[in-house]
């Protein structure tokens, strides 16, 4: 499972702005991949709130492993079946981009995740350890499984796995808001997804104040994407060692290597995927990616930041 996280950003400030009065600042929350997420817009005129939420809802039931909905193929419907599926060209996109990014991570994040991340879903719930013979058998069937594309937006899985795209469907979604209203000319925003995936336009015109809660510090940052990954929500604790929601596909582990990880930059979609991925990495191979692709990284461990790019500015 690559559900998320926790990052506090300023929108007690941003809710201020949104509740002084002016019919140009909107605010609005919505609960999608089981998460809330928060749109806000400052001194905006052309804004439809209601085409944005309608953009986020279809592609929450498009991505949803768990439920059907009438008259829509879905992970659901792919995950249920043993036959190609006809998809939605939104849905199809989503997992070519997903499999392109399991082959960019080295495997790392895998869509075919869906039961390893469901077993280790209960075990949080339960706060007991999933039986080691189920997770070695469910490590096979993703190692044995593969996602097959045909014409026509026909999609099938090949093998026992199933999929799961919570670790990339905030941030490909987000990506698509961003284009969004950059056709439309909206500039001045915010849109945070579950504190763990967040879009910033400008706060007219001013950087927006981003709070890492758990070291009580934080940057500005406007114009951007940024993504976080974090064993503060969502874990147990056995023996002395936290076992959380960011899973390890080669391993089957649910121990991360870092307790925070806050990637930055224009990129919603890769921010989604590598915040998890790094967690899972040793702080050289992290700044080894991240000088790479122009990522902007800060790892966090026991409260103490153990990495940070050189331009990102704390203040506190």
């Amino acid at each position: 499972m690559y559900s998320k996280k926790r990052i506090f950003i300023s929108l007690l400030f941003a809710s201020l702005l949104t509740s002084c009065g002016s019919s140009s600042n909107i605010s609005k929350n919505i609960y999608p991949f089981s998460t809330y997420l928060t749109i806000n817009f400052y001194n905006e005129n052309n804004v439809n709130i209601d085409e944005i939420t309608n953009i986020i809802d279809e592609y929450d039931k498009l991505c949803d492993p768990y439920n059907a909905y009438d008259g829509i193929n879905n992970l659901y419907t792919i995950n249920n079946s043993n036959d190609f599926i006809k998809v939605d060209a939104k849905l199809y996109d989503i997992l070519k981009m997903s499999i392109d990014a399991q082959e960019k991570t080295n495997g790392y994040f895998n869509p075919l995740i869906g039961n390893l991340s469901l077993t280790w879903k209960e075990a949080i719930e339960n706060k007991t350890l999933p039986n080691d013979d189920l997770i070695s058998k469910e490590i096979l069937e993703i190692n044995n499984s593969s996602l097959e594309f045909k014409d026509d937006y026909m999609i099938k899985i090949n093998g026992e796995a199933n999929l799961d795209l919570g670790g990339i469907t905030k941030g490909y979604v987000l990506s698509i808001l961003k284009d969004y209203l950059a056709t439309k000319n909206i500039t001045k925003y915010l849109i945070n997804g579950g504190n763990s995936s967040i879009i910033l336009g400008n706060k007219n015109g001013e950087e927006f104040k981003v709070g890492i809660n758990n070291i009580g510090a934080g940057f500005k940052a406007k114009e951007t994407s940024i993504g976080t990954s974090s064993v503060d929500e969502q874990y147990f604790e056995v023996n002395g060692i936290t076992y959380s929601h960011i899973i390890n596909p080669f391993t089957g582990s649910a121990v991360s290597k870092h307790e925070t990880v806050v990637v930055i930059n224009d990129n919603a979609t890769l921010m989604d995927i590598y915040s998890t991925v790094f967690m899972m990495l040793d702080t050289e191979e992290i700044t080894k990616i991240a000088n790479e692709n122009n990522f902007k990284v800060i790892v966090i461990d026991n409260k103490q930041i153990t990495y940070k790019d050189s331009e990102i500015e704390l203040y506190v």
